[in-house]
Parts: structure tokens; sequence; C-alpha cells
């Protein structure tokens, strides 16, 4: 079990609670909000983050197959995502997601698996800037107490949805043993720690927290130039946990008062600015504001926000660099700026950070990658469609114990892929496709035991593709199209889904013409040094 799964002491009495607060914001979706993204193989259009998928760096031909993020584990205790089921892409090339592997875990670090209900997000009605007329997001089966939490600026209805693997199981199956036995301890410390005289009713006229607290949300809602479908109509007067969006829980450092402890205005349409005053929601955990037109920058005083968690501004229009700010929260864990119009390099720095999840894609962003990627703890780190200079480094292979995910497509990156890829043993998808990688796949490859899709095509790769990669036990998709390849293992084109196309492979149908794989072959050999960059000559 890496280091950052491993939660003790006061840090984790300080998050449970936070976590279990996140969790009864029940219209909120799952960790990884866009699981159900999809992408064309063929590089037609698809659905990410729900609109804006057609304004990716290097153009609408390159983009290709789609993040299948998927088992995000926050290691402050809660779920990941992974539903199980199939998401069928719009972009016409029938290209499907499939979830699964959902993990909970409990307060000692063990993990079991969560059963899941989708739950049907409203859109607004229509297809409003691209959004899914209908979308489904995955839910984890959480203990009762959780869900007996009814925030009352929403009603929310469960469907469930049964998944190929759990197609015969009835909707209403109990949970695992030790799922209940996490939710009794979780649920102890809970009550231990409430309020032991009950209290009228807090709103802003009697509580100094939410007097703040609806500073910060009244500059927010003056800050919005457009709300079309009116989400702060109700924003008035000084019952702030009545507002739609908004979610109260005891605060962390006096169980009898209440705190505003997560906003979420996700895929609102709505347009305008980030003010200063959010700075005063002091006690914030979650803000999830993805999909919507918010310009500007994120506000100066985003460091005061000391308890955030999560925070989700994807898919804006947010201009400017990479937000420092970030750099200074302390507890936050999942990151995503995806799809905004950010530019210029990303700070080394927040590699450093105990960070799980790390979304920068589809920005401006423009830096070399650095030697310390290594040391980030992240279980999913996207670095698509960006502009990446430099080697992918040999330090990669220090996340073997905790990363997931590593989604680097459409890049630019030019270099060698260094054998230490092949350390990330816990490692299901690799995405590097559309790139200028050079020379061979590593042997060492072969042990990425828990691999499951991996995506190299479109880049310049050469030589037989090792027996070992298709040996993989877990291995479903390989894709190595449009490459030079110029042999193939049998066992490669038993996979269940497999790519060979455009290749050099003698025998094989749908090939490059001869000419070409003569050419590419009186080029000058590539020579990789011990660190996977392109050696100078």
């Amino acid at each position: 079990m890496g280091e950052g799964t491993r939660r003790g002491g006061a840090d984790w009495q300080q998050w449970r609670r936070w976590v279990a607060a996140r969790w009864a914001l029940r219209r909120l979706p799952a960790v990884v909000p866009t699981a159900g993204d999809t992408w064309d193989e063929r590089g037609g259009r698809g659905t990410i983050g729900g609109r804006r998928n057609d304004g990716i760096a290097g153009g609408a031909d390159r983009q290709v197959p789609r993040l299948h993020l998927r088992r995000l584990r926050l290691r402050c205790g809660v779920a990941g995502d992974g539903d199980g089921e199939e998401d069928e892409a719009e972009g016409g090339g029938g290209v499907t997601n499939r979830g699964g592997g959902a993990r909970l875990r409990d307060g000692a670090g063990a993990e079991t698996a969560a059963s899941e209900k989708a739950t049907s997000l409203p859109t607004g009605g229509g297809d409003q800037r691209g959004f899914r007329a209908e979308e489904t997001v995955s839910k984890h089966r959480l203990p009762l107490y959780i869900y007996s939490v009814q925030p009352s600026s929403t009603q929310f209805t469960h469907t469930h949805t049964p998944t190929e693997r759990h197609a015969n199981m009835p909707a209403t199956a109990s949970p695992p043993p030790l799922l209940l036995a996490a939710a009794l301890l979780l649920s102890a410390a809970l009550l231990c720690s409430a309020c032991p005289v009950p209290l009228p009713q807090q709103t802003a006229d009697n509580s100094p927290r939410l007097q703040r607290a609806y500073v910060a949300l009244q500059a927010l809602k003056r800050a919005i130039t457009d709300d079309p479908k009116n989400l702060t109509g109700n924003w008035c007067g000084p019952d702030v946990c009545a507002y739609f969006g908004v979610f109260c829980a005891p605060s962390l450092d006096d169980p009898c008062a209440r705190a505003v402890a997560g906003v979420d205005l996700n895929h609102g349409d709505l347009a305008g600015t980030l003010p200063f005053e959010l700075g005063h929601l002091t006690d914030l955990a979650v803000l999830h504001l993805n999909s919507n037109r918010f310009a500007g920058g994120l506000p100066d005083s985003l460091p005061k926000l000391s308890l955030l968690h999560e925070l989700d501004v994807s898919n804006n229009l947010l201009s400017g660099g990479f937000p420092q700010h970030i750099l200074c929260l302390p507890n936050v864990k999942y990151v995503d700026i995806r799809f905004n119009n950010l530019c210029g390099p990303v700070p080394p720095a927040i590699f450093d950070k105990k960070i799980d999840a790390l979304f920068i894609n589809d920005n401006h962003f423009d830096f070399e990658l650095p030697e310390n990627l290594g040391n980030s703890p992240a279980s999913v780190i996207v670095l698509a469609n960006l502009r990446l200079r430099g080697c992918i480094p040999a330090s990669v292979g220090r996340m073997g114990a905790t990363l997931n995910e590593l989604v680097m497509l459409n890049s630019g990156i030019r270099s060698c892929i260094p054998p230490e890829i092949g350390w990330l043993r816990e490692l299901t998808v690799l995405d590097v496709s559309f790139n200028q990688l050079q020379g061979t796949l590593p042997e060492s490859m072969a042990g990425m035991r828990a691999l499951e899709q991996l995506d190299v095509a479109h880049n310049e790769l050469a030589g037989h593709i090792p027996e070992g990669i298709c040996a993989l036990p877990r291995l479903a998709n390989f894709t190595y199209s449009y490459n030079y390849f110029c042999g193939e293992p049998e066992r490669c084109t038993a996979l269940r889904r497999n790519d060979d196309r455009q290749n050099c492979i003698a025998g094989r149908p749908d090939q490059r013409p001869a000419d070409q794989c003569l050419a590419f072959l009186h080029r000058p050999p590539v020579h990789c040094d011990g660190h996977g960059c392109l050696a100078q000559h």
C-alpha cells in the first residue's frame, strides 16, 4: 500500500468528517465527474465534460481515444469512480468506456468493492452549449446515515441501473459486511463528536460563520452576469444553507456550529467572474464550478480555503497563467482545471503536492516535463492536449505504487519511452498517442501486470512488439496503429481489442505502403540515452 493511502491520527480524524460531508452533498457527481467522457478512436469528435471538445490544441483530427478515467481512490477514505457500465461515444466512432472496480476505503486503510447507483442529473432542458440532454454519473452505495442528509434546496432521485457484472443482482442487494462495519465505525465517531445540545436554526443573523458565508455568496451572486437556469434565484435572505447548490455541515472546530461545507454549481452555464470574497468560505471542503462560463482567474483569496479538498473549475473560460494559489492549499486532493484558456508554464512544485488526481489537460500550458514528475503520489494524472517539451523523465517509475492512469496524448512529446515505465505495476491506463515518440517499446513493460488499456498510436515507434506486453493478464485494448512496427507476436492479434493498422508488419492488412516503410528504415538509427531522451549525435 502506498504511503499516501495510509491515513491516521489527527489527520484522518479531521478529514473523515469532511469526507462524510462531501458525500452528503447528494446532487454532486462522483469524484471523477467525467468518467463517461468519450472520444472517437478514428479522430472524430466525442463528448468531454459536456462541451467544447472541438477546440483541442492540435486540431480536431487529434481528438483520439477517450479518457478512460476510473478507479480514482481519494486517499482520505472516499470511494473512487468506476461505474461498470458502457458509455457509447457520440462522436461516431462507436467507442465504449467500461468502468468498474470501484473501491471504498475505511479508516484503517482496508478496501472493499462498492456497488454503485446511477443518478440522472437534470441539465435544464434541451441541449445547451453542447451539454448532453441526459447525463448519468456513478454513485456508490454509502452508509445510510450519509444518505439521510437532505439538502433543503435539492430533490434527488436515485435510479438503479444494473451493470453487466451485477445484471442478476437485485437492486436492493445488501452492502458487503466490511462496508457495513466501516459505516458503523464512522457513524459512531460522528455521533461522539456531535453537538450535545440541540440548537435553533442557524443563519447569517445568529452565526458569525454563516454571516461570512453570506457575504461571500452574495458577492458571487453579484459577480454572475448571466444565470440562464436561475440557479441563484433563491440566494436571498440569511438562511444560506437553503441556497441552491450550497451545503452545510457541523464545523470541524465546533460541532455545535454549522458551516458551509460545499458549493456545487456544476453545469449551470453561469457567466461571470469569481470574486475575492470567496476567501470568506474558510470552512469549504468542496468547490465544484465546472461547465460554466466563468472568466478571468481564480481569486487571490483562494489560499484562505485551508480545508478545501476538491477544486473543480473545469470547462470554463478561465485565462491567465497556472493558478499558483493551488500550491498554497494544504489539504487539496483533487484538482481539475482542464478545458480552460490557461497558458504558460506549469510549476514543477505541483508534482510535489500530495494530490490524488490532477487534470490540467486541454489548456495552453507550455512547459518541460520536470524531473520531479515521479514525486507525485497521484493515482490519476492527465496532461493531454498541451504543449510539452523534453523527455518522459525516468522518475516516472517512482509512481509505481500509486499511479493508476497516465494520459499524455497529443502533447508534442519527442523522446523515447524510458524503461522505468515498466515499474508502474499499478497502472491500468497508459495513453501516449499522437506524440513524437521514437525507438522501441521497452521490454520492461511486460511487468505492468495491472495494465488494461495501452495506446501508443500515431508515433514513430519501430521494431518488434515485445511478446510480454501482449501476454499481460488484464490487457484488453492495445492500440499501436500508425507507427513503423515491423513485427508483432501472434498473441497480440488475439487480444479483445487490437489495432495494428498502418505499420510495416508483413502479412497484416491495412499496412503502410512499402516505399514508406523502406524510407523509414533508411533513416539514421534512433539512440536513446539512459533517461529515455533522444541521444545527441
